[in-house]
């Protein structure tokens, strides 16, 4: 049960910390209207910024399903969070002097600079 002050309770889909549980708990924050802490603490210009105006965007919300946007939230969350080498969250990097060498891998861990083999 999750229950933020002043909103009713809800049971959340899937095992707690299960990307299909964050799905739901971030879905629902999103539908209450709920802020989370820190939220508009996110420094202009950074990936961060960019992937938080994507989740509100209306092409995130009504030009998605909820089932893509279930499965896109916790990628996306996933990217910014990564880390270099220095240590540096991708999140906190100046979203417009990014490369895709900064990001060196996909959701799944693949190395995205690598070519696909054909199916």
């Amino acid at each position: 049960m999750c229950r933020p002050p002043g909103h009713k309770s809800k049971t959340l889909e899937g095992v707690k910390g299960s990307e299909e549980f964050m799905a739901d708990y971030h879905n629902w924050l999103e539908k209450a209207g709920v802020r989370l802490i820190g939220s508009g603490r996110s420094k202009r210009g950074t990936l961060d910024t960019a992937v938080a105006g994507y989740k509100k965007s209306d092409a995130f919300t009504k030009g998605l399903a909820e089932a893509s946007q279930n499965m896109r939230r916790p990628i996306l969350d996933r990217l910014c969070n990564m880390r270099g080498p220095s240590g540096q969250r991708s999140g906190d990097k100046n979203f417009a002097a990014m490369q895709r060498r900064h990001c060196p891998h996909d959701s799944r861990g693949d190395d995205i600079r690598r070519e696909k083999e054909p199916a």
